[in-house]
């Protein structure tokens, strides 16, 4: 089996227009650094655009693909610990499959994971206004 994650780092617009391209490139580099060292050897990472990745997982299938979700999230809150609010990043994660819903082609796989990171941005947005309304 093989996974495909397309991710994204969030607010990244919104950190150039507040910060400059300085800090919206350390952002991205602070990103790409996060990922390179924690990927398995054989994960392949490729930029998919400004703030956003691909990245093709071999032999991890759909039974293991939500712990990677996990583990990233988990990778991010402790970096995001240590660190000034300016220089705090965020990711949206999309994950598909080989082995879920007859995904046969690497260009369906980049489509359902480029979907399911939109909807999973979609989603956190709406967390974070609702804790806000709440507070």
């Amino acid at each position: 089996p093989v996974t495909v994650a397309c991710i994204g780092v969030d607010r990244l617009r919104l950190v150039n227009e507040k910060y400059a391209h300085m800090i919206s490139n350390i952002s991205s580099s602070n990103a790409v650094r996060l990922l390179q060292r924690n990927l398995r050897s054989g994960d392949i990472l490729g930029s998919a655009g400004a703030g956003e990745f691909l990245v093709l997982l071999p032999n991890l299938g759909i039974e293991n693909r939500n712990n990677f979700r996990v583990r990233l999230s988990q990778l991010i809150s402790n970096r995001n610990a240590l660190l000034e609010p300016n220089l705090q990043i965020s990711f949206s994660i999309g994950l598909a499959s080989d082995d879920m819903d007859k995904l046969q082609t690497l260009e369906e796989m980049v489509y359902q994971a480029v979907s399911d990171r939109y909807k999973n941005k979609k989603n956190k947005a709406q967390n974070e206004k609702t804790l806000c309304d709440v507070a």
